[in-house]
């Protein structure tokens, strides 16, 4: 189902039989699975920079051993050279934030809470024209691994470290290299800690009543304007639904609540 076809439809019409869930967002103590995954997502991406390191010393080992000696290979021998230098400099950024993952890793496992979010999936584009799953505030990209696992408006559980931009897991499956997502910066605020509570909207404050003219001064002539409170914001980043006000990203497409188009 493509979801130029949703825009503008409430769940229900857009996905007929689906029961509509309210968004659930917890903080909770981080499972020895749950670190199970996290260590097995950081060693998928510490081996892959290891076999990216090894690149740029074969590259150069067959430079010079077999093509650098012949005369006639000489271009392919200067195109192997800058080979070997952009891959040794691509490696050496990957080792940097791998080492910056690796510490971010370790402050997770020392503070051991993971958010988890629960709410129906709903199709929709990254600000990058990324495909992604909606659930509530959270976007996860999608990958074969994620495509597995989630069904298009269906009520799924993921669980997800905000630091990282990253999830863990899927309906308590474990995903083995992670996936990306997008949340927004205060989404541990947002989050209800010991157990699962509706997603509330922020209540405005009140714009008290402004006091009547006395009857003895009929003739008060213009009254000066009603001093407007500051409203609290709840998200610098974050903007409202203007269908059904709940809080949503810049980059979202379509509402996550109602679905309903926002650019």
């Amino acid at each position: 189902m493509k979801s130029s076809g949703l825009i503008g439809q409430p769940y229900q019409s857009a996905y007929p039989g689906m029961t509509t869930a309210p968004v659930r967002i917890s903080k909770r103590p981080i499972t020895d699975m749950e670190k199970n995954f996290a260590a097995g997502a950081y060693k998928t991406y510490q081996n892959a920079v290891r076999g990216l390191s090894i690149a740029p010393i074969a590259l150069f080992l067959i430079n010079y051993f077999l093509v650098s000696r012949d005369p006639d290979l000489e271009i392919l021998s200067f195109i192997l050279l800058i080979m070997t230098i952009i891959v040794a400099f691509v490696a050496i950024g990957m080792t940097i934030s791998l080492l910056a993952t690796r510490k971010k890793v370790s402050q997770i496992m020392a503070g051991g809470s993971v958010i988890e979010v629960q709410g129906n999936a709903i199709r929709g584009r990254t600000s990058r024209n990324m495909p992604s799953f909606n659930v509530g505030p959270v976007s996860i990209f999608v990958t074969p691994e994620v495509s597995r696992l989630v069904v298009e408006g269906a009520q799924i559980s993921v669980v997800c470290i905000p630091q990282l931009k990253a999830a863990l897991s899927i309906n308590n499956a474990g995903l083995s290299k992670g996936a990306r997502i997008t949340c927004p910066p205060n989404l541990e605020m947002m989050a209800q800690q010991g157990g699962y509570q509706p997603a509330q909207q922020i209540q405005q404050p009140m714009i008290a009543a402004q006091p009547a003219a006395p009857q003895y001064y009929p003739q008060a002539g213009p009254q000066p304007a009603p001093t407007q409170p500051s409203y609290p914001q709840y998200a610098p980043a974050m903007g409202r639904c203007p269908n059904c006000g709940q809080l949503v990203q810049p980059h979202w497409q379509n509402c996550a609540f109602c679905n309903a188009k926002l650019k």
